[in-house]
């Protein structure tokens, strides 16, 4: 049964703040780990990532907080990339995570924390008249799990891949899809 984890990178902590990216990844946590995606697997069917237009959401009305936007500016790298990279039209790309996600038909969707991923992306699609792609019964808690397996809200360190990005949405949705899957396993033995 396929599970997808849902990442999101913003320009501020409260449901209503500019989205800059969305990364997703399709994982089975009972089956396999999730494969480490690369450049060349963006667009394949386990991987979804979107940078989204930024003026658009302003003009709507999103906000930025300035304490965020500061902590972006000391990401370097991170931060570099993700202004470099090529903003998509709002509602086509909501229209295309909808799409995607009829087509994988998960039968659960993660987001790192009860109140942050998916609020904002259930908010995102209600600002620009559109469902969310899944039912809130759908709806899990990677905090939760990690208390629940490890007693604390976050889960153990891993080492990184090469070519691994921190605090991009894609390769943050994969990492903690690898964390689910780990504590999936620490569950079962």
């Amino acid at each position: 049964m396929k599970h997808l984890m849902i990442d999101i990178e913003t320009l501020g902590l409260e449901v209503g703040s500019v989205v800059l990216s969305l990364g997703a990844v399709v994982f089975e946590p009972y089956r396999q780990k999730p494969v480490y995606p690369t450049v060349t697997e963006f667009a394949d069917s386990l991987y979804f990532y979107r940078v989204f237009n930024r003026d658009s959401q302003i003009w709507q009305g999103k906000k930025i907080s300035a304490d965020t936007l500061c902590w972006w500016s000391g990401q370097g790298e991170a931060w570099r990339k993700l202004m470099s990279e090529p903003q998509e039209d709002v509602y086509l790309a909501l229209t295309e995570l909808s799409k995607f996600c009829t087509r994988i038909q998960p039968c659960a969707v993660w987001g790192h924390g009860a109140a942050f991923d998916l609020s904002h992306v259930e908010n995102f699609y209600r600002s620009y008249q559109l469902d969310p792609p899944w039912h809130y019964r759908m709806q899990r808690d990677t905090r939760t799990l990690y208390d629940v397996v490890y007693g604390k809200d976050e889960a153990p360190r891993q080492d990184l891949p090469y070519g691994f990005v921190k605090h991009h949405a894609l390769y943050d949705a994969w990492l903690q899809a690898q964390s689910v899957y780990d504590a999936y396993e620490e569950l079962s033995a």
